[in-house]
């Protein structure tokens, strides 16, 4: 029975891959000298196959049960907050991945220092 749990775990990852070819691109305003035009001015970048194999590496770690009658819930250890919930395997596990990009963006953003080392890949130096 595990064989079959772990068979249907990387079934659900790989159908419930999306992709980010180009990359991120984080942006800040600007304004000019007085003040009158904003504009934009490029922070930081993420590479899209950067960003993917940090995905991919990161969702290995996920561990799901099953709760109140079915429902599947997922999370990644070392990743506070994190979780997604269904009743379909590989629904719930493309929400964890979704859920999971939403989190590295905002902890970009927020110039957080705290984003787990996944495979080698550190996303704090961002």
């Amino acid at each position: 029975m595990p064989q079959t749990t772990e068979q249907t775990l990387s079934d659900a990852f790989e159908r419930s891959t999306m992709t980010v070819s180009r990359g991120l691109n984080f942006f800040e305003t600007d304004s000019d000298l007085i003040g009158a035009i904003p504009q934009l001015r490029r922070t930081k970048y993420l590479p899209g196959e950067l960003l993917e194999r940090y995905l991919e590496e990161a969702l290995k770690g996920t561990v799901h049960k099953t709760v109140d009658g079915g429902t599947l819930f997922a999370e990644i250890p070392g990743f506070d907050g994190v979780w997604a919930s269904d009743n379909d395997l590989v629904t719930c596990i493309a929400q964890l991945r979704e859920v999971l990009l939403d989190w590295l963006v905002l902890k970009i953003e927020q110039d957080d220092r705290d984003i787990p080392v996944v495979a080698g890949i550190n996303l704090n130096v961002l």
